[in-house]
């Protein structure tokens, strides 16, 4: 698991323990988001024949700046 990944987890146990909504649904969101670039990266290798591989953290970055634009 990537750093940023480690951290968003970290911080959503955080607030959902804090009882802060708004920051745990914008993490919750976030982890989502990497979640489905983790699958469609397990896909896109499987359909070429080679083993899963997490995202490294490059993609973990531009999965969120993906996201950051989109809202």
């Amino acid at each position: 698991m990537g750093e940023l990944k480690k951290k968003i987890t970290a911080d959503y146990t955080t607030a959902m323990r804090a009882g802060d909504a708004a920051r745990k649904d914008t993490l919750r969101l976030m982890r989502a988001a990497l979640k489905s670039a983790e699958i469609e990266k397990r896909k896109l290798l499987a359909d070429k024949g080679l083993p899963p591989a997490p995202l490294t953290d490059e993609e973990e970055a531009a999965t969120l700046t993906r996201q950051a634009k989109q809202r």
